[in-house]
């Protein structure tokens, strides 16, 4: 499985070559060196603009959601 629009995501971040299996990884590598944990409550995740690209228009999303808002994402492979 793979993000459908991990193109963008990764183009962003510089990144054109990505294992799909590690596209959860990478997001949660990206958040912590963006400093987007929020530090008061670290089951809180601020969303710049490159994570509304996959989280949809949201402010923040809890920790436990990321992969539920991933899975949206994911395309079986053929």
């Amino acid at each position: 499985m793979c993000l459908k629009n991990r193109a963008s995501f990764y183009d962003q971040m510089k990144r054109n070559e990505v294992v799909c299996t590690g596209d959860v990884a990478n997001v949660w590598e990206y958040i912590k060196l963006n400093s987007l944990q929020d530090p008061a409550n670290r089951k809180e995740l601020f969303c710049d603009d490159k994570l509304k690209t996959i989280f949809g228009d949201k402010g923040s999303v809890r920790f436990t959601k990321i992969a539920r808002l991933l899975s949206q994402h994911f395309v079986k492979s053929t």
